[in-house]
């Protein structure tokens, strides 16, 4: 695993190809067009230290208090690196709420840097009436401990929620609510 991960992380890390879309508090939210959908980064700094971000990151019953589209979000199955997590989202009328099964898994490069990957997982849970499942998820969480001892948080991510909106409406919506996760998380924390 940690040979594969060593080879995939620079694509994750290196495409450059975001265009800034908003910044307030401190935080920026890029996006980048990819497939059907966008894919999203946010980012912040915040002189705390990695184990009480991860502390709060793997608190993931604390989640929908400050994910504000978060509907449900339960553990299925942990082990000492990777959490199998199911998510509902709620999504506005006429649409249907959405869910996804995802596994999160921390690789730790060094002392300085930590990666949350998340990706869709197989593991079974039923379809849930009136409800889209997502299958295509990737990203990941990282901290980086910064030589002014911050530490930068980034959240990346890219999901097809299977649903035709203009691109407008969608890109909007996107920033608002990662920069709103976001600034719930910093005060978190």
């Amino acid at each position: 695993m940690q040979k594969f991960f060593i080879f995939i992380l620079p694509l994750f890390i290196f495409t450059n190809d975001f265009t800034l879309k908003k910044e307030k508090d401190g935080i920026k939210v890029w996006l980048k067009n990819e497939n059907k959908f966008y894919r999203f980064k946010v980012q912040m700094h915040i002189f705390k230290s990695a184990v009480e971000i991860e502390k709060v990151l793997q608190d993931y019953s604390a989640y929908t208090t400050w994910n504000p589209k978060l509907k449900e979000i339960k553990v299925l199955k942990k082990t000492e690196n990777q959490t199998i997590l199911y998510m509902r989202f709620s999504s506005p009328w006429p649409f249907e709420d959405r869910d996804q099964v995802v596994s999160v898994t921390k690789e730790i490069v060094n002392l300085n840097s930590i990666f949350y990957l998340i990706k869709s997982d197989t593991y079974k849970v039923d379809l849930v009436k009136n409800v889209v499942r997502i299958n295509q998820v990737e990203g990941f969480w990282h901290l980086e401990k910064l030589q002014n001892n911050s530490l930068q948080i980034t959240q990346e991510i890219y999901s097809d929620p299977k649903v035709n909106l203009p691109k407008i409406f969608a890109q909007n919506n996107i920033v608002n609510l990662s920069l709103k996760s976001f600034q719930n998380l910093k005060n978190r924390l």
